[in-house]
């Protein structure tokens, strides 16, 4: 049996599973235990330390191919909105896409600066 900070072989094989699957249901039955398992295995803290790091990896991994994508998308759309042969509703929508995309990476871009802020104060109390 391993130790508690190692993960076997089936339980790396079910945070594998969990990360690819829709429900834990299926991740069971691609992990080959069953549910009252996973949801065991879920209580250690290796396992969810494991499991959070699995997720964060795919998610850092779907960020990376969207980025490499990003200028393929801006382009599109760009060409939809200019396009006069379009039809106006989806030029519309290409704008609006724009627009709120601009917004939210805007609104994102202040609050990375607020929090960066206030981390900066807090070190300074800190000191």
């Amino acid at each position: 049996m391993p130790d508690k900070q190692t993960l076997s072989p089936k339980q790396r094989k079910a945070i594998e599973a969990l990360v690819g699957c829709a429900n834990v249901s299926k991740a069971a039955e691609v992990a080959g235990v069953s549910r009252d398992t996973l949801y065991r295995w879920s209580k250690l803290p290796h396992f969810q330390a494991a499991l959070e790091q699995s997720i964060q990896d795919a998610l850092s991994e779907l960020s990376r191919a969207l980025v490499s994508r990003g200028n393929t998308a801006v382009e599109t759309i760009g060409a939809i909105m200019t396009d006069r042969t379009a039809i106006p509703a989806v030029r519309l929508r290409a704008a609006e896409t724009v627009l709120a995309n601009i917004l939210r990476l805007r609104e994102q871009i202040d609050i990375e600066q607020r929090v960066s802020k206030i981390e900066r104060l807090l070190q300074e109390v800190r000191k």
